[in-house]
């Protein structure tokens, strides 16, 4: 099992995913993932589990083919059989319905610091 915590972002704006790429590797996250909506993101997410790979997930809300209020839904539910650490970030144009089963969340558009600063309170640490 590996060690590093692996990095999921699932958005459907294309602009957006390699901002956050460029921010995640510029401040040397470890391996990151783009999901270009929620069943794509719940695939990569499931994949690392089942390898054991603590995750930290940042999602976008309103996307096609799985919103995130089903991909939170979909890993909160995984991570109870799992025992894998799952940290989720929703960063959204509007507070989303379940805030309370996020571990953090960003209105967009958010900052880099803003995004480093809210995965270094959830990430999962050994």
């Amino acid at each position: 099992m590996d060690n590093t915590t692996r990095h999921v972002c699932a958005d459907d704006e294309d602009d957006l995913l390699p901002l956050y790429v460029r921010w995640l590797t510029s401040d040397d996250r470890g391996p990151i993932d783009l999901a270009h909506n929620g069943r794509e993101a719940l695939r990569i997410c499931m994949t690392h589990i089942l390898h054991g790979e603590d995750l930290v997930v940042l999602t976008d809300n309103d996307m096609p083919d799985g919103t995130g209020v089903q991909l939170v839904a979909a890993l909160r539910a995984i991570e109870r059989l799992s025992g894998v650490r799952i940290g989720i970030i929703m960063i959204s144009s509007d507070r989303p319905i379940i805030f309370e089963r996020l571990d953090g969340f960003l209105q967009k558009p958010a900052t880099r610091d803003e995004l480093l600063e809210v995965i270094n309170k959830v990430a999962p640490h050994r």
